[in-house]
């Protein structure tokens, strides 16, 4: 498993279920437990931060699982 840290993050609007982690349009989304956030900025483990579009782009599954560490 990758570990990465979202740096900046805002509340989403799409229905991403708790758990999910989910890229549309270049947008990075994580849902959580009491709605969905927008990871705006990220830091893969071992790289410079990122714009979460950047990262999203380099991504080939569009969906996935996150946890909190």
């Amino acid at each position: 498993a990758r570990v990465m840290r979202a740096v900046r993050a805002a509340p989403g609007a799409p229905t991403v279920a708790q758990g999910e982690l989910r890229i549309e349009g270049g947008r990075v989304f994580l849902g959580c437990g009491d709605g969905v956030l927008e990871v705006l900025s990220i830091k893969p483990d071992g790289k410079r931060k990122m714009d979460a579009a950047a990262w999203a782009a380099g991504q080939r599954a569009s969906r996935g699982t996150w946890e909190r560490l």
